[in-house]
């Protein structure tokens, strides 16, 4: 995947003698590097020596197959001392690593470089080989489509290679380089979906990646003493009933009392004398009373039935099915339903 292999000849044990390479490098170098100096007037010689250095390093580092360590070489000298044929022989690095997307944006700002009117030939032909390069390497480059299934919730974010990719572009197609690459999808706090995908060489590929259905709601926290309605009515019912209890057997007791002189005094017919008014009074108040009371003794007990009893959950699992309805007619009570 070299476009520009035959750039540097190769030695072999019966080449030239080492002094004469040497040789031959430093004038390379010094080519590559000679017209950044008439334009960079600002980058001292020991920088530029530098930078020749570095090139010559990595051309040596390049024909050895260390491609990685070429590039490291290359792009610093570049750095140092910006040159179209430093960033062409990074480019190349590139495309020997199987960087293809990195290489096809290194060579494009290759052809974008605004070239001094005095740049020797060998910085133009960099331009022009970067555009050829380029060319020959776009259809290699292969693609890849990810695609989500299933609700997406109200987060989601996606990642390829460890490098977070946008949601927008989630069913497009992204070059990427060749070799296998790690997907993970993740929505929300839930734990990621991690996939893998190898592409090949000039392959448009595409990655599916389905969702599970939403979870469902969380149910509502129960009451903060984690005790029924009905429970706290069946309280109040109990006090109610006790109390009208009490009225109506205290005052019950009176009335028999009461009753019992009434009817020496009065006769069964109630005709009571003058002065036994006010005691015929009073009977009918505590009579009275005493109705009241057992009526809300009633009531009471009526009102306790949720205390006594355990409600069943609905289906739904919500809260307690008790429910219970007042009445008033002939007399006076609770409906309820369990």
């Amino acid at each position: 995947m070299d476009p520009g292999n035959t750039t540097h000849p190769q030695g072999t044990g019966r080449a030239a003698p080492r002094r004469l390479a040497i040789a031959c490098a430093a004038i390379v170098v010094g080519a590559i590097l000679a017209p950044a100096e008439a334009r960079a007037d600002a980058v001292d010689a020991q920088t530029r020596q530098t930078a020749r250095k570095l090139g010559a390093d990595g051309m040596a580092l390049y024909d050895q197959g260390d491609y990685a360590a070429a590039l490291a070489k290359f792009t610093l000298a570049n750095k140092l001392v910006p040159a179209p044929t430093l960033a062409l022989r990074a480019a190349r690095c590139l495309v020997r690593l199987g960087r293809l997307v990195e290489a096809s944006e290194k060579y494009l700002e290759i052809t974008r470089t605004d070239l001094d009117p005095k740049a020797l030939a060998v910085q133009r032909k960099a331009l022009a080989e970067a555009v050829g390069e380029r060319e020959k390497i776009l259809p290699m480059i292969p693609s890849l489509v990810v695609a989500v299934q299933g609700p997406r919730g109200e987060t989601l974010s996606v990642s390829v290679d460890g490098v977070s990719m946008p949601v927008a572009l989630l069913g497009e197609r992204r070059p990427v380089d060749p070799g296998t690459h790690r997907v993970e999808v993740q929505r929300g706090a839930e734990p990621p979906i991690a996939r893998q995908v190898t592409v090949d060489v000039g392959d448009a590929s595409r990655l599916d990646v389905a969702l599970p259905p939403l979870p469902p709601p969380p149910r509502p926290p129960p009451p903060p003493d984690g005790e029924p309605v009905g429970k706290a009515i069946g309280r109040v019912g109990i006090a109610v009933a006790v109390a009208g209890a009490v009225v109506g057997v205290s005052h019950g007791l009176v009335a028999l009392v009461q009753q019992s002189s009434l009817v020496e005094r009065c006769g069964e017919a109630r005709a009571c004398p003058h002065d036994a008014a006010g005691a015929a009074g009073f009977y009918d108040v505590t009579r009275a009373a005493t109705t009241i009371g057992f009526i809300a003794a009633g009531v009471g007990v009526a009102l306790s039935i949720p205390y006594f009893l355990k409600p069943k959950a609905p289906a739904d699992g919500g809260g307690s099915a008790l429910r219970v309805t007042p009445w008033v007619g002939a007399g006076a009570g609770l409906r309820g339903e369990f």
